[in-house]
């Protein structure tokens, strides 16, 4: 008789990430650089805009992409990326711009193009729960950017 077959345990492949998990960074000050933005709807009904940054500090950290969520009013066109969009007077994307650039003269002018000829300070910063306020597990925490902060020198 031969030698006793060579059995091993081959694990089960049953389902894939679907795209990279989220960048994960320590929360601190970055230097950001704008790369696009995105309109969508999320859950289908609330309009919302995502500006999507590079960070630009030299290190460990550098390309890493984080994203800043606004709401916005209402979507102008199709959703997606460059989309056109109408945000209101008090919104969290008119302050942060209005601190980082003036306001432009005309709201269906805003000028996010702009942004990306620049480099912001962010305030980044690690996401630890659920919309539901449920824990997240370490594996799957993420960075988003919390607040544009200032133009860098």
């Amino acid at each position: 008789m031969g030698a006793a077959p060579d059995l091993r345990i081959v694990p089960s492949c049953d389902g894939v990430i679907d795209g990279g998990l989220p960048a994960l960074i320590p929360p601190g000050e970055y230097q950001l650089s704008l790369q696009h933005w995105q309109t969508y709807k999320f859950m289908g009904r609330s309009p919302k805009l995502s500006l999507s940054f590079t960070v630009a500090d030299p290190g460990e950290h550098f390309g890493a992409l984080v994203s800043r969520h606004y709401n916005v009013a209402a979507l102008v066109g199709k959703e997606g990326r460059s989309g056109r969009f109408k945000a209101s007077a008090g919104c969290d994307l008119v302050r942060e711009y209005a601190r980082l650039l003036e306001l432009p003269g005309r709201f269906d002018r805003f000028d996010l193009q702009s942004l990306t000829r620049r480099i912001i300070v962010g305030k980044v910063d690690t996401v630890t729960t659920t919309a539901r306020q449920q824990k997240l597990a370490p594996a799957v925490r993420y960075s988003v950017v919390r607040e544009l902060l200032r133009i860098a020198a």
